[in-house]
Formats: structure tokens, C-alpha cells, sequence
């Protein structure tokens, strides 16, 4: 008989690049009564999908009754195979994860940039209304975007502006995403969702393109004071 009821080693899940589950380590004894509390977007509901094999991990592994997730699913499934069974009422509901956009942002910049929200949960999501938390060197004018319905599984890219404080430093930086939604049965809920926007300095190129009108100036007086001597000779 297995040890442990559910052992989990460095289980992990991700969604594109965003990590849902982070190197969970659980060793629950048969018996135990253990409670799995977390906020909203910590990752339970996904965590009780990998242990119900609902959906694979990503990396690590995980056991319930002694029996491998991955490579024993159906036995995990059956109550007839074990003298175990993992019974979890997870009551269906939207989560979102956000996924980042690929290219930097420039510090001392306004950069328009691409936000891509999924619905990872269980549950269609209505009349959703996202914004960006602004948090420091990052800032925002306030927009919110509207989407009508958001799927299990599905998600929508949007655009937002977000300028970076010129005294920024290079690395990669937090941001929110706030996700104020409606349930199928016009339920009003909240969810935020964190991802990882990195922040590099203007290239060269990007400093001088940045003082094209100085460069223009400069032609334009140039050009007018040669013209002048020019005159002056005839």
C-alpha cells in the first residue's frame, strides 16, 4: 500500500508561458484531512485537474493511492482499483491566466502592446471588463477593453498602452491584469492575473530615430544660412 494517499513532486502547469502551478511539492497521509486555500489565481482548480487527471502536468509528477497520474490515469479514475478514491467537488468557474507579449518594452517609452487573456477555468465568462493595475515603472491611461464571451479554453488578445517610468531598470517587471465578469447565470465576479513584462532600454538607433525633428532643424538651418552666403556673393 502506498505511503502517501497524494504526493505531488515539483508538479507543474503552464499555459503558454504563463505558470499556473509552480513546483508543488504535497505529501497528504490516507486519513488526513488536508484544506487547499488560496486566492483566486493561485492555482487550486488547476492543481485538482492534474490530481483528478483531468488535464496532464507539465513537468514534475504526482501519485494518488500510489498510483502515477500520467501513466496510470485509469486506475486513479477507478474506484475499483484502489481501496482509495479522490472525490473533489470542484463547481465549475471561470480563471484566467495572462500571457505576455514577446517583444520588450522600452524604458522612457509609451509602448502599445498586445495582452492575450485565457480562460483557463471550467466555465463560459460574460460581459468581461479588463484593465491593467498600473504598478510601478509601469502606468496606463485608464482603458478598459470589453469582451462579450470568453470560453473554457479560449482566450482574446488586446491592446493596451503602457508607458515606463524613464528611471526604470532593465529586467523583467510584475504587472495585473484585473478581469471583473459574469457567470452564465449573471453572477458578478473578479479575478486578477499576473504576468511578466520585460523592460529594456532605447537602442541607438531608437535614441537618434527619437530626435528625428532636432535632426530636421539642424537641415533646415543649414540649408537656409548656405542660401543666404550664397546671396550675399551675388
Amino acid at each position: 500500500m502506498a505511503e502517501f494517499a497524494i504526493e505531488t513532486i515539483a508538479l507543474k502547469k503552464k499555459f503558454g508561458s504563463f505558470t499556473a502551478v509552480n513546483a508543488l511539492n504535497l505529501k497528504i497521509r490516507k486519513g488526513e484531512l488536508f484544506g487547499f486555500l488560496g486566492p483566486n489565481g493561485a492555482g487550486k482548480t488547476t492543481t485538482m485537474r492534474m490530481l483528478t487527471t483531468l488535464t496532464p502536468p507539465t513537468e514534475g509528477k504526482a501519485s494518488v493511492a500510489g498510483f502515477d497520474i500520467e501513466g496510470e490515469s485509469e486506475h486513479v479514475r477507478s474506484r475499483k482499483a484502489s481501496s482509495f478514491a479522490l472525490d473533489v467537488v470542484v463547481k465549475p468557474k471561470a480563471e484566467f491566466a495572462a500571457i505576455e507579449p514577446q517583444d520588450a518594452l522600452r524604458i522612457g517609452e509609451t509602448n502599445y502592446i498586445p495582452i492575450t487573456l485565457k480562460n483557463t477555468g471550467s466555465q463560459e465568462a460574460r460581459k468581461l471588463k479588463i484593465s491593467v493595475i498600473p504598478v510601478y515603472p509601469f502606468s496606463t491611461d485608464g482603458t478598459v477593453r470589453y469582451v462579450e464571451t470568453l470560453s473554457p479554453g479560449a482566450s482574446a488578445t488586446l491592446y493596451y498602452r503602457i508607458p515606463v517610468d524613464k528611471e526604470a531598470s532593465e529586467g523583467n517587471e510584475i504587472v495585473t491584469v484585473s478581469v471583473n465578469f459574469e457567470d452564465p447565470n449573471g453572477k458578478k465576479f473578479s479575478d486578477t492575473a499576473d504576468l511578466s513584462l520585460s523592460v529594456k532600454p532605447q537602442t541607438i538607433s531608437e535614441t537618434l530615430a527619437g530626435y528625428w525633428w532636432a535632426g530636421a532643424i539642424a537641415l533646415t538651418a543649414a540649408f537656409l544660412i548656405a542660401r543666404r552666403k550664397m546671396a550675399g556673393r551675388k
